[in-house]
């Protein structure tokens, strides 16, 4: 797969001459999805259940927990605004290239990257994985925050680490999908990625999307989970909708599928 840059005015016509050629599969224009909002709490318990769902049967979290593998070393990679790697509840929990010496200037693992320490900025193409829109922090925390160290709330996978991909367009809540599919590149480089979390979409499927996930699925044998939607007028957005993918949606406090949530 190559993605062009094509700086003038001249962008149809070079796609024109591109579908000529017998060796070229496809060619489609960069798109843009949108980040998908996701409710956070800063408390598990408090005199209340603030993370209801783990305790009422949905999400029997505890009884995992009972059971999970305190040497894993699997790592998620976050696809989504950045996360705050110095928060109190998750700068331990961030991964650590151990390939790649820090803030030296030097590509020291040779994949293409300089400095990246915890992730990637494929938007900037830089190693800031900071997140500037508020959402992936509150992402990575309802998946990893650290468990029983009595702050914040109990995240889903008490080991293991994430591993940064910032995709979103500067300071908003919008991702391109070049970002997004140099991210997808980015983790398949890396054995321990067993997951990969994409809360974004939008309508309409891309042919280089789908080519990149089903790789991901096939190839790497990487579980991806993704956004279904925050319509509930519509159907799964992409990628969620993408065979392979996890679609993951809101239901309420009665088992109920979420008036805000979309179906598929």
């Amino acid at each position: 797969m190559v993605v062009y840059d094509i700086k003038n005015n001249k962008q149809d016509q070079i796609i024109t001459e591109l579908k000529k050629n017998p060796n070229v599969d496809f060619v489609e224009e960069n798109g843009i999805r949108e980040i998908m909002a996701t409710p956070y709490d800063p408390y598990y318990y408090n005199g209340n259940y603030y993370q209801w769902a783990y305790k009422n049967g949905f999400l029997p979290m505890e009884s995992v927990w009972d059971n999970q593998n305190a040497s894993s070393s699997a790592v998620l990679a976050i696809l989504d605004t950045g996360v705050n790697i110095n928060h109190e509840d998750l700068q331990d929990r961030i991964w650590i290239n151990s390939t790649e010496v820090p803030n030296n200037g030097i590509d020291d693992d040779q994949n293409g990257y300089i400095d990246d320490i915890n992730g990637w900025n494929t938007y900037a193409d830089n190693n800031n994985v900071m997140d500037d829109f508020v959402h992936g922090t509150g992402v990575a925390a309802v998946a990893m925050a650290t468990t029983n160290n009595n702050k914040g709330i109990a995240g889903m996978a008490w080991h293991g680490k994430i591993m940064v991909l910032k995709i979103n367009i500067s300071n908003s809540g919008y991702i391109s999908i070049s970002s997004e599919l140099e991210a997808l590149n980015y983790a398949a480089g890396f054995s321990q990625v067993r997951v990969i979390n994409m809360s974004f979409g939008s309508n309409g499927g891309f042919s280089s999307e789908a080519q990149a996930i089903r790789s991901l699925v096939e190839n790497n044998h990487i579980t991806l989970i993704a956004a279904a939607g925050n319509d509930p007028n519509k159907k799964l957005t992409y990628p969620a909708r993408y065979p392979g993918v996890i679609a993951v949606g809101l239901y309420n406090r009665n088992g109920i599928a979420s008036s805000l949530t979309s179906r598929g």
